[in-house]
Order: C-alpha cells, then sequence, then structure tokens
C-alpha cells in the first residue's frame, strides 16, 4: 500500500539560522521542526489575509478539521529525500556508535525499515543513504559579531553567531498532506510570501531566504501495520494520553518567544513532544498545544503539535 503526497523542496539562498534555546546563538540546528515551520505559515497567512482569517483557520485545527498536516522539513540531496530512521531500530552490535549516528536515511531503505522485514545490526546501507554526524549536506559557519550599546556605540558582548549553509544541490524538504485540497492555493500562496520572509533567525539581514520547487511523493507501508512513525513533533490530545504506554521515542522541550503583532519579547509556556522518528501506537493525531503566556491577553498562543505518521510493521 502507499500514501501519496506532495513535497516541496526549499533551497536557501544565504545562511540559515535555526536555534534551539533562547541566547543560544553559536551553531545551528540542520533541519527545521514541524512547529516552527507552522509557526512561520501562521504569520505568513496573517500578512495575506488578515487577523481574523487566522483565527478561523486555526479554528478548523480546534475542530480537529485541519486542511492540511505537515512534517518537518529533512534533508534532500540530489533527487534523493530522506526520512528520520525509526526510533525501533536500536543497534546492538560491536558497531553500535557508528550506527547510532545515523539520524536520516532515504525514503527507499525508509520503507524498508517500516516494513519490519530488516534489522539495523544486518542492514547493508547504501553509499547515498545519510549519516548526518559526517555533514555530508551542510556546512555550520559560526560568523564573530558584536552587540552595540545603543547610547554610545561602545561593545557590550562579543559572541558567535551560527549559519548553516547548504552543499551545491542540497537543501530541507518537507511533505503536505492535503486534507482539503482546495486549500492548496492558499499554501502555495503563503510559502511564495515566506520564501521572501525568510524562516529561522536573522531575517532582517537576509537570512532564511529560500527558493522551492514541488514533487509527488509516494510511502509504501505494510498493508498489516500495527504501529505508527511520527515524521513531525507530536503532542498527544487529551483522548490519547492512556494509549501511549508502549513505543520508541525521545521526548523534546519547546519554548521560546512568540512572534505576534501585538508583542515578541515574552516567552510561550514550554511543553514536552515526542520527536520525529517515533514509533508508537497507531491512530494518533495530536492537537494545537495551547501556549498562552500568563497574563497575556491578546489572543491565544498555540504550537503546531499535529502528528504527520505513517503506517508501519513492529515484529511481535
Amino acid at each position: 500500500m502507499e500514501n501519496n503526497y506532495i513535497a516541496y523542496l526549499l533551497k536557501f539562498k544565504n545562511g540559515l539560522h535555526l536555534g534551539e534555546k533562547a541566547g543560544w546563538h553559536e551553531g545551528s540546528k540542520n533541519f527545521i521542526h514541524s512547529d516552527t515551520f507552522f509557526s512561520a505559515f501562521v504569520n505568513a497567512y496573517r500578512l495575506l489575509y488578515g487577523v481574523n482569517a487566522v483565527t478561523n483557520f486555526l479554528e478548523l485545527y480546534l475542530k480537529k478539521e485541519p486542511p492540511f498536516l505537515v512534517t518537518s522539513a529533512f534533508p534532500f540531496i540530489n533527487e534523493i529525500l530522506y526520512l528520520p530512521m525509526p526510533l525501533n531500530q536500536i543497534p546492538t552490535t560491536i558497531m553500535a556508535k557508528e550506527l547510532k549516528k545515523i539520524k536520516f536515511v532515504g525514503i527507499k531503505t525508509f520503507e524498508t525499515f517500516i516494513s519490519n522485514n530488516k534489522d539495523i545490526d544486518t542492514y547493508e546501507f547504501q553509499k547515498n543513504d545519510l549519516v548526518d554526524s559526517n555533514n555530508n549536506y551542510f556546512t555550520i559557519i559560526n560568523n564573530p559579531r558584536i552587540n552595540l550599546n545603543r547610547r554610545n556605540n561602545s561593545s557590550e558582548q562579543y559572541f558567535h553567531y551560527g549559519e548553516l549553509h547548504f552543499n551545491k544541490n542540497c537543501g530541507l524538504h518537507f511533505l503536505v498532506d492535503f486534507k482539503n485540497k482546495s486549500f492548496e492555493q492558499k499554501f502555495n500562496a503563503c510559502l511564495n510570501l515566506l520564501q521572501e520572509e525568510g524562516i529561522g533567525g536573522d531575517r532582517t539581514v537576509g537570512k532564511g531566504l529560500f527558493e522551492y520547487q514541488k514533487k509527488d511523493v509516494s510511502i509504501n507501508f505494510p498493508s498489516d501495520s500495527n504501529a505508527t512513525i511520527t515524521l513531525s513533533l507530536y503532542f498527544p490530545n487529551k483522548t490519547e494520553f492512556n494509549n501511549l504506554n508502549e513505543g520508541y521515542y525521545e521526548i523534546i522541550e519547546r519554548k521560546g518567544y512568540l512572534y505576534s503583532p501585538v508583542s515578541k519579547n515574552i516567552k510561550r509556556k514550554s511543553i514536552r513532544m515526542f520527536t520525529e522518528g517515533s514509533v508508537l501506537p497507531p491512530d494518533i493525531a495530536g492537537t494545537l498545544a495551547d501556549v498562552t503566556p500568563d497574563g497575556f491577553d491578546s489572543h491565544k498562543v498555540y504550537r503546531y503539535g499535529y502528528c504527520f505518521s505513517v503506517p508501519m510493521k513492529l515484529g511481535i
């Protein structure tokens, strides 16, 4: 069986900064989490269609009627798209240290692992399978900077600012599952704006700008699937918590400042989410998490926690 999606391939024009926490400037993450992209998309949606349209748009997700689901943005190299290594693949051999470095694999290898017919200890990886510790699709440049006092122009802080630069024919891609096909036109319009607005940090000096192209992608999965693998961050809705006693997963804390026309210097509430590649029971959906800061009443603040998942087979 197979699922069909639209892949958006992003080629960045200049450096890209993806911070992990407030105040951390050195280095950069090398892929974009789904909640980060969704927040950037909502901002572009507001600029194009207005505040009331954003309220109506988010209401669809709150009513469990999402017009689309989106993955995190993972690497691509030339024509090969990569997806996260399933976290149920736990190496046990003498080569375990090297195998644990594999974070992303090509779609064909991904399909092999979710079909439960290969073990990571015995699988013969092809040369195009991605090991992210080799940095074979990006380079991080740490540029020196100085904070200046606005009153007397004296230096206050010396630090380095990390910029992610992709190698030739490399970039990031994400998959979109349009639940409402009529929304695709608006999605593309927002992405056209977002490519000029940029994503990530340092956008005011031209970072995070990109060009994109689309392509159809299919992912084959087993017909006798009994689990699911997440291709996005995932925050369970209230009815799902009791069904998550078993699985293979990692947890990540998500926090940071809200980006709003009302304010940009207020911290959102932090939450913990399941990471990409988590292997969990089937039929999970996720939700928008309310992360509105205490005392902030201008509007609600949400973090995207809907799960983009693919069926997979686990052995008994």
